[in-house]
């Protein structure tokens, strides 16, 4: 047998043969034998030869040796530059007398049988590992090769990410598993190859472990990270595998029902739901039959799988508590499959079937990547309702509502809804507290710190909505001093009833630095701020405490607004317990608002206190205990469990907003909460992102007879008009009141059915017939007392249509009809466009059944929406499909110095466009070939290009947001 240095590592007999010299002399050239070549599974990989004969003469067997034994040899590396194919050389030796020597020398100067130059480049060497994700990931959570170059990991390709906060690449799975449930089998490649899912692949590249790209206000220090390799090189080796099935969320794995129960000090995916979902990080997952635990947020849902053990709420939800905070949730990232703005996901609303997608983690918690679209939704029979704390001329409402940024910007279907709630829902209280009112100016930092046009918005909306005149009361903060949006200046303020209630005279309003104090029996300043000055309430919200008068009886009411959550440790995150930083603050403003409650109750122990607002903390935190100390109850523990959350943070409904009374007053007092945001998507038209809750104080005052109940009705009567209508010009539908204090009833009748019902619908008479005027009578009963009263009413005859351009100049709030084709749809915004101009037009309602390229009749509200011109459509008799898909509309060549108002809602092209720079969130700055700059927005869809790339055109609609005009293609197409 000859001494062949290839065969040699053939097969094991010849491999204990003793080795010829790795460099022997031929008659021409010396032969250099210099690496071996084998094909690891379509990867070519080259071992040092002279390492595997120093193995050998070792005795060893497991390491360089034991790698080429279970693999095909394909190649002989000679003098560093040449490989000589394996088999053509076994061929010739096997069939010729010459030497080895011989033989090789031969075949290099002949040429034949070479590795070419391609197939050279793709050898690449081979590092000591086969490398398989689980063995990347490791039992734990961070890989145990981070920071290390690795080579030749080899999986299946399952799924391509390339969305929102996450960096582009693609996730694989390990060909074979290894059968630890410890060590999870995917793994993220950022690549920017895109992979058809079934290929195998083999990656190299840097091991790291990345932490969530979070906004500039967000910590990242205590998130946990994503293994991941950062790839240097990706090789497709073959297509068409199949993509592992997915592991089944609480079945083929139960769910822990603790988050962690050891602070991390050991790694037990069976007992630990952090250890749990990192298991199974990068991998594919399913979960059948779920239950939606939240509405969605940037694309987001919460869910249940079946047969999750979780304290519920009354919708169905998952309720935290004290000691359950709900591992069982799992967030579903459902970007690309369904629309934010237009999802109507309800809490307690399910779905048949499963949910499928790969885990992966941010803003604080695991989540399942959606990669297909998910079952339709089963939405339950379950509406925003009223409260059960009717109105009783006996006894005091009050109630504190979290009203979300609130600015004159509102003005419109936030401002609409919001009153709504208010006058429907809430039943009018007395006194509301309002949290997160902004200044009038919204967040522009300008300066401006009152909010009384911002309240003013909103009591016209009440009105509007059939409510009563509310009356307003503030003490503006310092200017970018307490906290909430910069520029916003977000505070507390009151609005109540100057028909039932009344501040108390005798002390003048405070300044935004003066204390109030309580003392013979009275606030020194009404409303006064509680300890402005005090460091336990530096950067937060100053609480505000004012006295009204109710049929004689004093109540001090303290609003206030707690320091937020933000810097808290997430609850799936690295420092297990969680570390709450911010309750520090929240337990040294609870400790001065309870010093306050003292010193009333001290100086007068028969006054009457409330105590209400978003304390941004639990009913069972130590904030509340220290805020209750030993003169408050907490009205919140009075409620059943499953009714005892106002807030929605990933899936968890929970407590924040509170209403307290003093000791003695607690036995006559009775609250509720109304779940009518939290639980509710957008386009279900939630108003807020809290609920309000509810207080009816009985102070055993005897209610008033049914003369007075029914005339007080009467002189207080309260119709509702939409925006822009009064009772000389009523164009859209009434609401008209049917109850009253003490149960009284209120009943309609019309002069003129056909133009307004005794149910408020109105007709509006032909254009060219004339206006018609209507008188409505209302017949107000109680018990045997019944008195009526008339409204006479205008109604106009139908607007003529105008064009677009006309509508624009409008007033804010008229009534126009304009009609349009639809260039772009984004959620409840439809972008139309005639001859004359663009605009938007707001599906307030979900009334608008049209598509791109419809030219749709709408009649509607104008107005400005953040400053952009729009036509909101409340009604579904108030749009007209005039033609379906029509003539595809021409966008007019622009160049970048024409976008601005002129052009708004337009559908614009813009020629020769270079992208120069990449903006926040998406967007980019580019020139076009006039030298114009312009921004390049992706309200639409996400914008596919990079700083430096060239365009010959981009076309879009020119939208404006954050108080820019920009430019946003629609579909990728868009850009040319």
């Amino acid at each position: 047998m000859k001494n062949v240095p290839g065969k040699v590592l053939a097969t094991s007999v010849v491999a204990a043969a003793v080795l010829a010299p790795s460099v022997v002399q031929a008659d021409e050239m010396e032969v250099e034998v210099t690496t071996i070549v084998v094909d690891d599974d379509g990867v070519l990989k080259s071992v040092d030869y002279d390492e595997v004969v120093n193995e050998l003469l070792d005795g060893e067997r497991d390491g360089l040796y034991s790698y080429i034994m279970e693999h095909d040899m394909v190649g002989i590396g000679v003098n560093d530059d040449t490989i000589v194919d394996f088999d053509a050389y076994i061929d010739v030796l096997v069939s010729s007398d010459s030497s080895d020597e011989d033989i090789l020398q031969q075949m290099i100067e002949d040429g034949e049988y070479l590795f070419t130059e391609e197939e050279e480049a793709s050898v690449t060497p081979w590092n000591g590992e086969n490398l398989a994700p689980h063995d990347i990931q490791g039992a734990g959570h961070f890989s145990p090769y981070e920071g290390e170059e690795v080579n030749n990991v080899k999986g299946v390709v399952t799924h391509n990410l390339d969305q929102g906060y996450f960096p582009k690449g693609f996730y694989i799975q390990s060909l074979e598993e290894d059968g630890d449930i410890g060590t999870s089998e995917g793994l993220f490649v950022v690549s920017d190859k895109e992979i058809e899912p079934g290929t195998v692949v083999s990656v190299s590249g840097m091991v790291e472990e990345r932490k969530p790209d979070l906004p500039d206000y967000m910590s990242t220090e205590t998130q946990m990270t994503t293994t991941q390799v950062a790839a240097t090189e990706v090789m497709e080796m073959s297509t068409g595998a199949d993509v592992p099935e997915p592991v089944t969320l609480a079945e083929d794995r139960p769910q822990p029902d603790e988050i962690d129960n050891d602070e991390l000090t050991s790694f037990d995916p069976e007992e630990d739901a952090i250890d749990y979902y990192e298991s199974m990080e990068g991998m594919r997952v399913d979960f059948n039959n779920p239950t939606i635990s939240s509405p969605i947020d940037y694309s987001e849902v919460a869910m249940l799988p079946e047969g999750a053990d979780v304290p519920e709420t009354k919708a169905g939800g998952a309720r935290l508590t004290e000691d359950d905070k709900n591992p069982e949730r799992i967030i579903v990232d459902l970007d690309g499959y369904v629309d934010n703005d237009s999802y109507p996901a309800t809490v307690g609303d399910t779905m048949d079937g499963s949910i499928t997608g790969i885990v992966d983690y941010d803003f604080g918690n695991f989540q399942v990547l959606a990669t297909e679209a998910p079952p339709e939704l089963n939405q339950q029979d379950y509406q925003p309702g009223a409260t059960e704390l009717t109105r009783d001329s006996g006894k005091l409402n009050v109630a504190t509502y979290n009203i979300e940024n609130f600015t004159p910007e509102d003005a419109g279907q936030k401002a609409n809804r919001i009153a709504e709630s208010i006058a429907d829902n809430m039943k009018q209280p007395d006194v509301i507290g309002l949290v997160e009112v902004q200044d009038n100016t919204g967040n522009e930092d300008d300066g401006t710190v009152s909010g009384e046009e911002s309240a003013q918005t909103l009591i016209d909306a009440i009105e509007a909505a059939g409510g009563p005149t509310y009356e307003y009361s503030e003490i503006p903060p310092v200017d970018n001093a307490e906290g909430g949006e910069p520029g916003g200046n977000i505070r507390v303020g009151f609005l109540y009833n100057p028909d039932r209630v009344s501040l108390k005279d005798g002390a003048e309003k405070g300044g935004s630095e003066e204390a109030v104090a309580y003392e013979n029996g009275d606030l020194t300043l009404n409303p006064g701020r509680v300890a402005p000055n005090s460091d336990a309430l530096q950067g937060s919200r100053i609480p505000l405490a004012a006295e009204f008068t109710f049929q004689g009886e004093d109540v001090v009411v303290v609003l206030n607004h707690f320091n937020s959550k933000s810097g808290d440790d997430p609850l799936f995150g690295l420092e297990q317990p969680p570390e709450r930083g911010s309750e520090e603050q929240r337990h040294a403003i609870a400790e001065e608002v309870n010093g306050f409650v003292d010193g009333i109750l001290e100086d007068d122990p028969d006054a009457n206190v409330v105590v209400m607002g978003d304390l941004n903390d639990f009913q069972f935190s130590k904030t509340l205990d220290i805020l209750k100390g030993d003169d408050l109850t907490n009205m919140i523990d009075t409620l059943p469990e499953d009714e005892q959350y106002t807030y929605n943070f990933t899936g968890n409904s929970q407590v924040l907003d509170h209403i307290l009374v003093n000791n003695d007053l607690a036995g006559s007092t009775t609250a509720d909460i109304l779940n009518i945001n939290s639980d509710f998507s957008v386009a279900e038209d939630r108003a807020s992102d809290h609920d309000p809750v509810l207080a009816q104080i009985d102070f055993g005052f005897d209610g008033w007879s049914a003369e007075e109940v029914v005339t007080y009705m009467k002189e207080n009567l309260d119709i509702g008009y939409k925006a822009g209508d009064s009772e000389d010009s009523v164009t859209q539908d009434l609401i008209l009141p049917n109850e009253g204090f003490d149960g009284t009833t209120i009943s309609w009748s019309s002069s003129n059915e056909d133009v307004v019902t005794a149910d408020g619908i109105v007709t509006r008479p032909e254009t060219g017939t004339g206006d018609e005027v209507v008188t409505l009578t209302a017949t107000i009963t109680n018990g045997a007392e019944v008195q009526t009263e008339e409204v006479t009413l205008t109604i106009p005859e139908e607007a003529p249509a105008v064009d677009i351009s006309e509508a624009r100049a409008l007033d804010g709030g008229m009534q126009a009809k304009v009609q349009g084709e639809i260039t772009a749809i984004n959620g409840s915004n439809y972008y139309i466009e005639d001859d004359t101009a663009g605009i938007v037009v707001y599906d307030e309602n979900g009334n608008i059944d049209a598509e791109v390229g419809d030219v749709i009749e709408v009649q509607g509200a104008t107005g400005a929406y953040y400053g952009q011109e729009q036509i909101t459509v409340a009604y579904a008799d108030s749009v007209m499909i005039a033609e379906a898909d029509a003539d595809a509309l021409e966008p007019a060549t622009v160049t970048g110095a024409d976008i601005g108002e002129d052009t708004e809602a337009e559908l614009v092209t813009l020629e020769n466009v270079e992208i120069t720079e990449a903006r926040e969130y998406g967007e980019f700055t580019a020139v076009d070939g006039e030298g114009n700059t312009f921004i390049v927005d992706n309200e639409f869809t996400d914008v596919p290009v990079e700083v430096g790339d060239t365009l010959d055109s981009i076309t879009g609609v020119v939208v404006y947001t954050f108080e820019e005009y920009k430019v946003a293609p629609r579909v990728e197409s868009d850009l040319q």
